[in-house]
């Protein structure tokens, strides 16, 4: 489900772009005009803003170190690995022949390029209580993949 203040600034977004398009056509405007009607309406979105990043590590370090300052600002949306996890464990034993298979029966190993997404993957707010499993099960960084990968390769 969608966020209702993401939809509200995507709509203000495209009016935003449709108004100055229209605006630069009509009137000819200059530059500098085109630039101060977009400050003002970018200061006029700042009260609804919010910060999204993919990155396990700044999430972590904004909770422990800004708190109450940053974390209304922080958007709740999940990262793609964390969105993976979680179709797979929801939607996939639907899709398998097997009607016994359950979330908790499954196991889900990603590859990921940041140990922080092992932090992310071990968080409470990505576990499941009805299933007892988490939406990620392991995550493998490329250094642990490639590693192996490159000796099995060498020893061949």
């Amino acid at each position: 489900m969608l966020n209702i203040s993401v939809m509200r600034a995507t709509l203000m977004m495209m009016m935003m772009m449709t108004m100055t398009t229209t605006m630069m056509t009509t009137m000819m405007m200059t530059t500098t005009m085109m630039m101060m009607i977009m400050m003002m309406m970018m200061m006029m979105m700042i009260s609804q803003s919010w910060l999204v990043d993919g990155c396990a590590g700044w999430i972590c370090y904004a909770e422990k170190t800004h708190g109450s300052y940053i974390l209304p600002h922080i958007s709740t949306t999940k990262s793609p690995q964390q969105v993976m996890g979680s179709l797979v464990k929801s939607y996939l034993p639907a899709f398998l022949e097997d009607a016994t298979t359950t979330p908790d029966s499954l196991y889900h190993v990603t590859v990921m390029p940041c140990y922080d997404k092992k932090l992310e993957a071990s968080r409470q707010d990505f576990y499941n209580d009805v299933y007892s499993t988490r939406d990620v099960d392991c995550v493998i960084t490329t250094g642990q993949f490639i590693v192996p990968v490159i000796i099995i390769i060498i020893i061949i």
